[in-house]
């Protein structure tokens, strides 16, 4: 990617993030809005983060995707083997304004299904949380869970180009970091963390990937990834366990401002 030269004094970089929700199953649409700010780790740059969104709903059948005046995503009464897509862009620009540094953007996100559980009896049991690992899962109550990352590329023949963005276990510190050009790739860096205590202990999986954007071009530099969802089955004595059941997706985008790309 051709870049031009970085400037002694850089503009505040503003990433426009566009997202977009779409419930396959229930056919639910909806849109939010909020505004959010990102600063670099030294404090000394301060690069803008600004997403906008309208407020919409089409209620097509059943309930409603809700998202909060966050980053958090909530869709009500699922079903097994429901699929979520759900599409974002980070771009370089917002209107008149862009950055004349590099622009470092980290995507970081964690998918979990809350479950009400019916007991032998017929009651319903406390809330369960099962997060999401990389690469899927065909264990409990996650069985047949799993999730997929692509950034899109070009339209040939009305077709977009999907490009996997994979999990690597190898991946070590901001190895997920790439430059666009080489976003086809394993480039998804996954967190594990156990938190809580024995029947309160929990497994979470936050994942990682992330993309250097070069200092403003003549061109618009916008990446649009698509991150599709599918929940588990229903097998086993995990038949009735749908009641009520929810999925959120926690979706965080730091942008920070660096000098060169690294």
């Amino acid at each position: 990617m051709t870049t031009k030269p970085n400037k002694t004094r850089s503009l505040a970089a503003l990433v426009l993030l566009c997202v977009f929700a779409l419930y396959i199953a229930i056919g639910t649409l909806t849109f939010s809005r909020f505004i959010e700010s990102y600063r670099g780790s030294d404090q000394a740059e301060v690069a803008q983060g600004v997403a906008h969104y309208r407020r919409e709903e089409l209620l097509l059948n059943g309930e409603v995707v809700s998202m909060g005046s966050g980053d958090s995503i909530q869709i009500d009464s699922v079903a097994p083997t429901d699929e979520i897509d759900y599409t974002f862009s980070v771009s370089d620009r917002n209107g008149a304004e862009w950055n004349e540094v590099y622009l470092q953007v980290t995507v970081t996100f964690s998918i979990r299904i809350e479950i009400l559980p019916e007991d032998a009896d017929g009651s319903i049991g406390k809330m369960e949380t099962y997060y999401f690992p990389a690469g899927g899962s065909d264990d409990g109550e996650l069985q047949g869970a799993a999730f997929s990352l692509y950034v899109l590329g070009d339209i040939s023949d009305g077709t977009r180009t999907q490009y996997s963005i994979s999990p690597d276990s190898t991946l070590t510190g901001t190895d997920y970091l790439k430059n666009p050009d080489d976003l086809n790739g394993n480039t998804l860096y996954t967190v594990t963390e156990t938190v809580g205590e024995g029947e309160t202990q929990i497994t979470v999986y936050e994942h990682k990937t992330g993309l250097y954007l070069a200092p403003a071009e003549e061109k618009e530099q916008e990446y649009t990834f698509l991150l599709d969802i599918t929940l588990p089955q229903q097998v086993g004595s995990y038949v009735d366990n749908y009641a009520d059941a929810r999925v959120v997706l926690d979706l965080h985008i730091d942008a920070e401002q660096v000098q060169t790309q690294p």
